[in-house]
């Protein structure tokens, strides 16, 4: 059975011989789709149009003519050309080799053998079609790889999670627009606690929660005309052309946007973002620089704006952060820390009930560092965790040896600050529990602060913590009351025994009617819920005098004591003469 019945053969000649005998020999062969031309004129016309699987060219009566045309389609098509089957006559080798030399892979000599011409035929169709296959699953693999390629590098440019240009894509894009266009702003928005919702509810319910912000930022006003896209998975970053007058109106609008309650799924959660800006109009070297300016103006700390811009100032601020976070690995071990005391005062009696300890770190070259400034690093890393464990124990060994010395009234409870990172610690609890009865310290003695912003992880591990040593004796105070989102579902899910009210409510009280309405409504509330109130801030008589007639129970604050430390508090103790404060009405 003939293997290419279909194949398209055109033949070439310009004697009666060649019109009929071959393309006669070709049919009788089984070949459908013959042509025949008698000029190589009208075959070049064709052939320039559509392509044949074989040409048969008789340069016995054609001589030069067919060698140009050969020439002729070799300089058209190049390697596209067509297989070519020359016949010759043996007494006229030059056209032979001028045949082969333009590319004919058949040679035939006149007369024609119809047998060896049938082979011929088979065997340079077999061979041109194999190599059409291959050309064409090379074609395909190669778009194949092409569309992949294109894929792979839309996908590296791209943001597995909300679609979004990556940090490739950002710095390609801004790299370019910094050389055309200097006037733009870069607004560097972290959401806060991601890694808490994912631990919490999943990492689907995160990156649920990234992709619900990226569309609302995608559709907003505010970030039209403007470049978005993901640095990172917490991350966002807007890179609009905008004059430096506007950067302070359209970050406000960007917090506006992207702070507040938003729905995933059947959560509600609440998102906080952070945002930091800086401006193609500051000195820069690159976008890199540019961006990390931006990072830099992120506000650090739950009572900081939610809005900062780049400043140069900001760059020492960061290396005297980056510095302290360094230095506080070692600074548990090279005993550079020390627990100082704030008593607290019973307003109505004016006994010491109690104090407040808090952690002081003095360095051997900083020497004295802010807690203001540690503490917030301290809180980005896990150093927290190590700094909490340390408070525990040097708390309680004070407690111990004070108890050893007959030191304290029965009513004296000592508190200490939990991060919230110590509270998702599953082990936090059982630890500090161990400790107090390795030192045999009473439990009641001890009394926890946490504050609400602390409590906005996992409210069901800390509420298991809380429970667990309220079960044992050791109390729970929310730190900082009403300044968060949730007090009045805190009071009622979490084992409280105190309310602290927020030194901002305290600092004018005397003066601010507003003021006292507000601490006036935290003392109502708690009494509400049978728990204490301690007011921390307390500066003046006039302020303890006004918290004792609303019924606040306990004060401190620096019209009492500064915080000192251990040998400087028993003294104070000591010597301590009580000071009730006069019930004035409110």
């Amino acid at each position: 059975m003939l293997a290419y019945p279909h194949a398209h053969l055109v033949v070439v000649g310009d004697d009666r011989i060649t019109s009929q005998r071959l393309p006669s020999l070709l049919a009788g062969a089984g070949y459908q789709n013959i042509a025949y031309f008698s000029d190589t004129a009208s075959a070049l016309v064709t052939l320039a149009k559509t392509l044949p699987d074989l040409i048969v060219l008789d340069l016995d009566v054609l001589g030069a003519r067919g060698v140009k045309l050969m020439k002729q389609l070799q300089q058209q098509w190049h390697d596209a050309m067509p297989p070519v089957l020359v016949l010759v006559d043996p007494s006229t080798p030059r056209y032979r080799q001028e045949a082969l030399f333009y590319g004919a892979l058949g040679v035939l000599s006149q007369p024609v053998n119809e047998r060896e011409l049938c082979q011929r035929v088979h065997n340079i169709l077999q061979h041109h079609y194999r190599g059409k296959q291959e050309r064409e699953r090379s074609y395909e693999l190669q778009t194949l790889v092409e569309a992949r390629t294109a894929e792979l590098k839309a996908r590296s440019l791209q943001d597995p999670v909300t679609g979004l240009p990556n940090r490739r894509a950002i710095l390609h894009h801004l790299s370019r627009r910094l050389v055309a266009q200097t006037s733009l702003g870069i607004f560097f928005m972290r959401v806060r606690q991601l890694n808490d919702i994912a631990r919490l509810h999943g990492y689907a319910v995160s990156d649920a929660l990234m992709c619900g912000l990226a569309a609302q930022l995608e559709s907003s006003a505010v970030a039209q005309g403007g470049f978005l896209g993901a640095w990172s998975s917490e991350d966002f970053l807007l890179i609009k052309p905008l004059p430096l007058e506007r950067w302070q109106s359209c970050g406000e609008r960007l917090v506006r946007l992207m702070n507040g309650p938003m729905p995933v799924g059947d959560l509600m959660l609440d998102v906080l973002v952070d945002i930091g800006i800086s401006h193609s109009s500051d000195e820069h070297d690159s976008a890199e620089t540019l961006i990390r300016h931006a990072v830099m103006a992120l506000p650090l700390g739950r009572d900081m704006p939610r809005l900062l811009r780049y400043r140069s100032s900001m760059t020492a601020q960061f290396l005297y952060r980056n510095r302290l976070r360094l230095a506080l690995k070692d600074a548990p071990q090279q005993g550079q820390l020390a627990l100082y005391f704030q008593p607290k005062i019973e307003l109505g009696t004016g006994l010491i009930v109690g104090a407040e300890a808090l952690l002081r770190w003095t360095h051997p070259e900083m020497g004295p560092v802010s807690p203001s400034d540690f503490i917030p690093v301290a809180e980005q890393t896990d150093a927290i965790n190590v700094l909490g464990h340390w408070v525990v124990e040097a708390a309680i060994m004070s407690l111990a040896q004070w108890l050893e010395m007959g030191a304290l009234t029965d009513a004296f409870v000592l508190a200490i600050n939990v991060s919230g990172q110590q509270l998702m610690q599953t082990d936090f609890s059982d630890q500090l529990l161990e400790t107090l009865q390795l030192a045999q310290v009473p439990a009641h003695r001890l009394q926890v602060e946490v504050t609400e912003s602390a409590l906005m992880g996992d409210v069901e591990l800390a509420r298991d913590q809380l429970i667990r040593l309220n079960h044992n004796g050791v109390t729970s105070a929310i730190d900082d009351f009403g300044t968060g989102y949730s007090s009045l579902a805190y009071l009622k899910h979490l084992p409280v025994s105190v309310l602290k009210i927020d030194r901002s409510f305290i600092m004018e009280i005397e003066h601010n009617p507003q003021d006292q309405r507000l601490a006036q409504t935290v003392v109502n509330m708690a009494h509400n819920f049978g728990c204490q109130v301690v007011a921390e801030g307390i500066e003046n008589e006039a302020q303890a005098q006004l918290l004792a007639a609303m019924g606040c129970e306990l004060g401190q604050g620096f019209y009492y004591a500064r915080p000192m430390p251990a040998d400087e508090f028993m003294a104070f103790c000591q010597h301590w003469v009580r000071q009730p404060a006069a019930l004035k009405p409110a």
